[in-house]
């Protein structure tokens, strides 16, 4: 049983690590740089093959394959959300749409396979969580 964690940082190179949760032993980091600024949310796909984290201040979603293959933990940025920032993310129960809800200009949804946005819907306030099923 592994626990993951962003940790976040306002305008420098952000961290995500893997933990080992029987002994809190830290079995993986990554670095992000610029690509990951103030990681805010996580969210799993129910069979555990990956995650995705919202990165308000770099404006996109990172997606991280938790497989055990070659790729464990290396990161695919998805597309730029333009002046949204994506605060909370979310999965559908499918895996195949990550959904997020903007700090600014409403909710933006990616392609998981593609990592490219399908559809964005623009609201006059912000959204700070948000869930799907």
């Amino acid at each position: 049983i592994y626990a993951y964690v962003c940790i976040a940082s306002l305008s420098k190179s952000s961290t995500f690590a893997q933990v080992f949760l029987p002994t809190g032993k830290v079995m993986k980091t990554v670095k992000m740089g610029s690509n990951a600024l103030f990681p805010v949310d996580i969210d799993i796909d129910p069979q555990g093959e990956f995650l995705i984290s919202s990165c308000s201040n770099s404006r996109n979603l990172v997606f991280f394959p938790l497989n055990r293959s070659g790729n464990f933990m290396k990161p695919r940025v998805f597309q730029g959300a333009g002046r949204a920032q994506p605060f909370s993310v979310a999965l559908t129960p499918d895996s195949k749409i990550a959904i997020a809800a903007s700090m600014s200009n409403g909710m933006v949804a990616w392609n998981v396979a593609t990592g490219k946005i399908v559809w964005t819907a623009p609201s006059n306030g912000s959204g700070a969580a948000i869930a799907v099923r």
